[in-house]
């Protein structure tokens, strides 16, 4: 578990867009959230453009610490898949 409450459990490539998967600290759930990586590429975070791909996975887990530690991912937009795995619209 990360110092932020959440497991990253997995990572994949669909298309133009990074999917990542992972737990909360207590919480059984599969959160899922969908990131476009078509250019230019923009911070997750700050919507600011990256210089590269590593500034821009660096934003997408600030992003997720962010939302995770101010709680703000439990009122995210989602969809259950019926599978049981929460897609969030963060």
């Amino acid at each position: 578990m990360s110092g932020h409450g959440y497991q990253p459990a997995e990572i994949l490539v669909q298309g133009d867009d990074v999917v990542l998967s992972f737990r909360l600290r207590d919480d059984s759930t599969v959160y899922l959230v969908r990131f476009s990586t078509r250019a230019p590429l923009r911070g997750a975070s700050t919507g600011e453009l990256c210089s590269s791909p590593e500034t821009w996975a660096t934003e997408v887990w600030m992003l997720l610490a962010e939302e995770v530690g101010t709680r703000e991912i439990h009122s995210a937009r989602r969809t259950v898949e019926d599978s049981g795995v929460v897609v969030l619209d963060l």
